[in-house]
């Protein structure tokens, strides 16, 4: 499971509660420096990307191990780590290749965003986190290089005194007023944290141990609740490194089993600002605190060591579940622009040598929002459409840009657009851009396209593409590319308008046809249940139909037929509608095809 999310507009962070946490973002910045921009000025890893890319198409198997592979696994599903592990060599280059392509969030920019921030990381690691072998950076370094720079890091150095001196000092600093808020992108949730409770409990786990009678290994907390609720990873030292654990009591080393079961408590303690989880076993732990006061003496160690025990054990699963719900990795792509939403609507037709034409209509309706006027006071939108084609490994096929300008005036569209590629049947991805005023404003989609084989003998019928007639002003100094009829792709269609249906039939003399054949057109409502007011109300609304039906001749004279039929809709209530087009023999049941496609049915602006 991966998590890509693309940011239009960058969120606030959070505010800090309490002083303590308000310490860790003061020197937060120093351990782990912000992000550069996505747009830098800095080429480095931009050509640092261009150069992973060229120097794995030949690398060799030793290089490709220490290089690629040992980072590469930390990415992957254990699933496709398999998949992968199955491949030979040439495979295996072709295959991390295709993960960066397709992990690019913008295919329209030259850079590949995800891939030159996974340099970034992996430089930070090696760096800051390093180790003599491959990956070449310990366990902290795996988590930096899956999800980047953590929303809050907690260090601890451990130490034999670290209960009865930091334990007193760090938990009664937190502001008893305050209410702390996960960000923007984080689960949102309230903590209220009363210091004397947290002073009490601490002081009467405190006054159980001897001093020293425990060690604490030096670790780590971070915290990445931006991505995942309660995602927390925790690090214990080990000798140079840095170990990856779900459980902070194999940071607790030495004494009785009752001093490091209370440790352990201490340092869950001291991480509540950290997750929801963490908090919640502060909470729990304050209710301990107040039971020991009614425990009789004989029963109180035993009955403390059982209890946070198993208290420990409960938080613990709930990480471990949280861990394993979490993405394998992840990463926010930030951009400047504003968002310019467009809709976009495929058909396809049978091309030329085997092959399929895939039309894809553009629209954006921008209003009179930033429309430039001509030298004859016409209201012009200009708007650039693009797209691009890729197979399942993320290799470019095709890609085109078309910039479009329709007078405002001439339509209800705004701006259409469309663009042909001709390809062959099989599976793609498409990506979809529109942008308007030089790309200060934007937005891009991308989606599986598969596409359909026409080839064949039997009777067949392409997609249904809608044209609406526009009547453009007689007097413009602009060339206006829709004259008579234009590519309809938005859902909503108005009642005014008549609307034009395209389709294609294929085959109709390799079929065993006879003379003619027939087309059916069905327009149905899709009924909804409504409320009860609209049902009521009923009876008293000018009534319209729910659907339309007709059906054509035709006679037989070309393998292909081009069909385009006008309706007018002004009968039909507003609603949601199908469309249904039937072709078969006159005489012979046996031979049929069918096309639908759906439709809003809009009133009046």
């Amino acid at each position: 499971m991966h998590q890509i999310k693309i940011r239009l507009r960058e969120a606030r962070g959070s505010r800090m509660a309490s002083r303590t946490t308000l310490l860790v973002a003061l020197i937060f910045p120093f351990f782990f420096p912000p992000n550069p921009p996505v747009y830098s000025q800095d080429e480095k890893f931009r050509l640092a990307a261009a150069a992973y890319l060229q120097q794995l198409q030949t690398v060799g198997a030793e290089t490709l191990n220490s290089e690629y592979e040992t980072e590469f696994f930390f990415l992957l599903e254990p699933r496709e780590k398999e998949r992968y592990e199955n491949l030979p060599l040439p495979e295996r280059r072709r295959y991390i290749a295709g993960y960066w392509r397709l992990s690019d969030p913008d295919p329209f920019t030259p850079a590949n965003e995800r891939l030159e921030e996974h340099l970034r990381r992996r430089e930070f690691a090696r760096e800051n986190f390093k180790t003599a072998k491959p990956p070449y950076f310990d366990d902290r370094g795996q988590i930096y290089l899956k999800y980047g720079r953590p929303k809050v890091r907690y260090t601890d150095p451990g130490g034999a005194m670290h209960l009865n001196t930091e334990l007193m000092i760090f938990l009664p600093q937190i502001d008893p007023s305050s209410t702390q808020r996960g960000g923007a992108d984080s689960s949102s949730f309230e903590r209220r944290v009363d210091p004397a409770w947290v002073f009490n409990t601490g002081k009467a786990i405190g006054s159980l141990l001897a001093p020293g009678s425990a060690t604490v290994l030096e670790n780590e907390s971070w915290n990445y609740e931006h991505i995942a609720s309660n995602l927390v990873f925790n690090f214990v030292r080990e000798g140079s490194r840095f170990r990856l654990v779900t459980d902070l009591r194999k940071a607790v080393r030495g004494g009785r089993m009752r001093d490091r079961t209370l440790k352990t408590a201490a340092l869950y303690l001291q991480r509540q600002h950290l997750s929801q989880v963490y908090f919640n076993l502060a909470r729990d732990f304050e209710e301990i605190g107040h039971q020991m006061r009614d425990w009789p003496a004989e029963f109180q160690l035993n009955r403390l060591d059982n209890t946070v025990q198993l208290t420990l054990d409960r938080g613990i699963r709930t990480v471990k579940e949280s861990l394993r719900n979490s993405p394998t990795a992840a990463y926010t792509y930030e951009v400047s622009e504003q968002s310019l939403p467009f809709v976009a609507d495929i058909a396809q037709f049978r091309g030329e040598q085997n092959q399929t034409r895939v039309v894809i209509g553009f629209g954006v309706n921008l209003g009179e929002n930033g429309a430039d006027e001509d030298s004859n006071s016409v209201r012009l939108t200009s708007v650039t459409y693009s797209y691009v084609l890729s197979n399942l490994l993320g290799e470019t096929l095709a890609g085109a840009d078309q910039k479009k300008i329709i007078p405002t005036t001439a339509s209800v569209l705004g701006s259409v657009g469309v663009m042909e590629v001709n390809c062959d049947p099989a599976r793609y991805l498409l990506a979809l851009q529109a942008a308007w005023i030089g790309g200060r404003h934007r937005s891009m989609s991308r989606l599986p396209l598969a596409v359909r084989d026409f080839r064949g003998s039997h009777l067949m019928i392409s997609d249904i593409q809608f044209y609406l007639p526009i009547s453009p002003p007689a007097e413009t100094s602009f060339e206006v590319t829709a004259a008579k009829t234009v590519a309809y792709p938005f859902a909503a269609v108005l009642k005014s308008m008549p609307l034009i249906i395209h389709f294609e039939i294929y085959n109709l003399t390799a079929i065993g046809l006879e003379k003619n054949y027939r087309i059916d057109y069905s327009i149905t409502e899709k009924k909804t249940g409504g409320n009860l007011l609209s049902k009521l109300a009923k009876p008293f609304v000018k009534k319209e139909e729910g659907s339309i039906t007709l059906a054509e001749r035709r006679t037989v004279t070309q393998p292909t037929a081009q069909e385009s039929l006008t309706l007018s809709l002004e009968k039909l209530r507003p609603g949601s509608y199908q469309l249904e087009i039937t072709v078969r023999a006159e005489r012979d049941t046996a031979i049929v095809a069918k096309t639908s496609k759906q439709f809003v049915l809009a009133g009046e602006k």
